[in-house]
């Protein structure tokens, strides 16, 4: 590690590397850990970060306004 110019301790993490989830494990970890309410919905709206986080948004039939949530990148 090195040290930065504020003194702290720099780690080996390399912001230039994307990492995107895979497809299929990222919706199956939404579906699990999502707050999705349950019944009917209009739309969903999934966005994966370079980082490998995730965004969602859900609207109920007809709702003016959408919930949502951020799932964190998987350990």
């Amino acid at each position: 590690m090195r040290k930065t110019q504020s003194g702290s301790e720099e780690g080996t993490f390399d912001h230039n590397v994307d990492r995107y989830p895979e497809f299929g494990p990222a919706m199956r970890r939404i579906v699990a850990e999502a707050e999705i309410p349950d019944g009917p919905i209009e739309r969903i709206e999934v966005t994966f970060l370079a980082d490998g986080s995730a965004t969602y948004r859900v609207w109920a039939p007809r709702a003016d306004e959408s919930d949502g949530g951020y799932i964190p990148p998987a350990t």
